[in-house]
């Protein structure tokens, strides 16, 4: 019996499918990861542009306290430069909701794509376990054959001993 003399090795038949669906886990965990750092760099890029608005304010402010009549040219700069601002940050705004937006997509494709891969990780190992059950049966069987075989030739050989002696 040739599988009990050499067993053979655990192969997984969609392995390649397995390796493909890793391989787009991978990717969308990257897009995801990049989505994610971009956004990050949104939200720390509207964070200065609010601080440059709350300076601006300030130095307005500053300015109008101060009520010095050269101030007046500064005055409408800063002021063009807050009404700019605002316009910068609700931009912005819309800018970090949409991208929100799309890192959330990502996140939702990685997860999905982890659920796949996940779900034939585990068929995997189920037929993993069949395997190691059938090579646990044929060592078994084989194990009692060679018993079998064993008291098989001990008998012969009592039987032959008997005869010698009688």
């Amino acid at each position: 019996n040739r599988e009990g003399c050499e067993m053979k090795k655990f192969k997984f038949k969609l392995q390649a499918v397995l390796n493909e669906r890793k391989r787009v886990e991978d990717q969308r965990l990257a897009d995801w990861t990049l989505g994610r750092r971009l956004l990050q760099d949104m939200i720390d890029h509207l964070a200065r542009l609010e601080a440059g608005l709350a300076a601006a304010i300030t130095r307005g402010t500053e300015l109008a306290d101060s009520r010095a009549s050269s101030n007046a040219g500064m005055f409408g700069a800063i002021d063009q430069f807050i009404s700019g601002q605002k316009i910068r940050i609700t931009w912005k705004q819309r800018e970090i909701e949409r991208g929100s937006k799309l890192v959330e997509r990502a996140r939702l494709d990685y997860v999905k794509a982890r659920q796949k891969r996940e779900a034939l990780e585990k068929v995997k190992e189920a037929r993993f376990t069949e395997f190691k059950e059938k090579v646990r049966s044929i060592e078994l069987k084989t194990l009692d054959d060679l018993y079998i075989m064993n008291g098989a030739a001990r008998r012969r050989m009592q039987m032959e001993d008997e005869e010698e002696a009688g």
